[in-house]
């Protein structure tokens, strides 16, 4: 072999070699870019939850810091192995990804229920819903990646973490409807007919506001049995959701109504079912 094929020779694996490390070049630009564009799209969607108020400002900071610390640390791994070859490297990547995952699991795994939660069970603001695990039964009034906001029936507000609800036996209870009537009668400071609307009128308020999860409010009933000049007595009948629970249902109703007439020294007692 003369000098010159030996020069041709060293000439072509040189200009091998430069394509192969301008191949790694880009392969690691085009990874870097890939991943800044991935971590704009993902902040602007978690700002977008903060806007809207699904989540908190903290709780996005966190997913943000924990995603750009995989993704970080993906292209460190990546650059490594382009560099070295070496295989270990994919199972350090899967092992970092592991580790990060488990340590913020309640709030992946709240995000993945979610997405079961609204896609799977199909639920969705308005539902009904019964807990069995935790004899909780109420009506969903959002769902948000984290949690999911219920009122029972008993006018309570419950957040509970989506990976509950689903790791929990649950059941989407019919709406049927069983009616308690009640016998209201309040004493009148006045005998006019603007105080018996009033009182009517916060009848209906109490009702209506406060069991508006179990309470069918267009179908609620306020007559006016009999008056007399310091007293007026009242007939209210109102449909609520389901059987289960009527005898607590009925007290938690006497309560709320009670503590709504309380100026008029109202007494209320069942009437019918």
């Amino acid at each position: 072999m003369n000098q010159s094929e030996t020069r041709l020779i060293d000439i072509q694996s040189l200009t091998i070699n430069i394509n192969n490390l301008l191949l790694t070049l880009i392969s690691l630009l085009i990874t870097i870019i890939i991943a800044v564009v991935f971590l704009k799209i993902a902040h602007v969607m978690l700002l977008r939850l903060v806007a809207g108020k699904t989540i908190s400002k903290h709780v996005v900071e966190r997913l943000y810091r924990t995603i750009s610390i995989i993704v970080y640390a993906l292209i460190a791994i990546i650059a490594l192995y382009v560099i070295t070859r070496i295989h270990e490297l994919i199972y350090l990547a899967i092992g970092i990804i592991l580790i990060t995952l488990a340590s913020n699991w309640d709030l992946f795994a709240n995000f993945i229920a979610y997405y079961l939660l609204t896609g799977v069970y199909g639920l969705k603001s308005g539902d009904t819903i019964h807990l069995i695990q935790y004899r909780l039964k109420g009506r969903i009034t959002d769902i948000s990646p984290l949690y999911t906001k219920v009122l029972t029936m008993l006018g309570d507000i419950v957040y509970i973490p989506n990976r509950y609800l689903v790791a929990s036996p649950l059941s989407k209870p019919t709406y049927e409807y069983t009616t308690i009537c009640l016998e209201i009668t309040v004493t009148l400071p006045n005998f006019e007919s603007e105080t018996l609307e009033t009182i009517e009128k916060e009848i209906r308020t109490s009702l209506t506001k406060k069991f508006k999860s179990i309470v069918h409010a267009r179908g609620i009933t306020v007559s006016l049995r009999e008056t007399t000049t310091s007293k007026a007595r009242y007939e209210v009948c109102t449909p609520v959701v389901g059987a289960e629970g009527r005898e607590e249902v009925t007290s938690t109703l006497i309560r709320q109504l009670a503590q709504s007439l309380l100026k008029y020294e109202p007494t209320i007692k069942v009437k019918s079912g």
